[in-house]
């Protein structure tokens, strides 16, 4: 395959968005940096408040699940396609839809940076990010979030929320689970993301995506944010 080494990066969809052109630049600059450190990004970007706002007039329109789900999975390639305008020429112009699709990008000789959103129903962008690692053999996934890791329970809605260093996927599967959290729907990470990250050994490191340098941080192995181990 290639010979660049693959990372994957995912990018909440509060990050990229129409409104902020100037972080979305700033995310170019952090991507070519670590795109030129001999990483060969593969960056998936999320859908945001457009998405929502979209799939919430959508189901007052009285639009089905799947058809509100491919609606945001349109935005996220949205958001994608300003991200790859900003990478200037550095990223490859097409955006994946499939795995097929992503497949077919990861063989290119010239070895450009991917960038895409959403795949299909059902499936949140995190699952496409572990997805994205598995099909390229990536053993890392550098989730760019709104907090500055994984906590025990939701950090916007308890004072007394405590930050891990270092989680395995099991015990986060643990306080996914646990109703206390859920109230608040303090979920990173959907089954399916869980499940591939586990079985392809997959590490994942959560940082706080406000500053986009953090992703830079990650990719030079700075233990920032909260490392989750398969």
């Amino acid at each position: 395959m290639g010979r660049m080494t693959p990372i994957v990066i995912k990018i909440s969809g509060s990050f990229i968005q129409p409104d902020n052109p100037e972080l979305i630049k700033s995310y170019a600059e952090a991507i070519i940096d670590v795109y030129s450190t001999g990483y060969r990004p593969i960056v998936i970007v999320g859908g945001g408040k457009v998405a929502r706002n979209y799939i919430t007039a959508g189901r007052n329109l009285g639009i089905n699940e799947a058809l509100l789900d491919l609606i945001g999975i349109q935005v996220t390639r949205l958001n994608a396609r300003l991200l790859i305008h900003a990478l200037e020429g550095r990223a490859m112009t097409t955006i994946p839809e499939t795995v097929s699709d992503l497949l077919k990008a990861y063989e290119d000789p010239s070895e450009r940076i991917i960038v895409m959103g959403g795949l299909q129903p059902g499936q949140s962008t995190n699952a496409v990010s572990a997805i994205a690692a598995e099909v390229s053999g990536s053993f890392l996934i550098i989730n760019a979030t709104k907090v500055d890791g994984v906590y025990d329970k939701d950090p916007k809605l308890y004072k007394d929320a405590k930050l891990f260093r270092e989680i395995s996927v099991e015990e986060l599967k643990k306080i996914l689970t646990d109703k206390s959290a859920m109230a608040g729907r303090y979920e990173l990470f959907d089954p399916p993301s869980l499940t591939i990250i586990s079985r392809s050994r997959i590490k994942v490191r959560v940082v706080n995506g406000a500053n986009p340098e953090n992703i830079v941080r990650a990719a030079k192995g700075e233990s920032i944010g909260t490392l989750i181990t398969p």
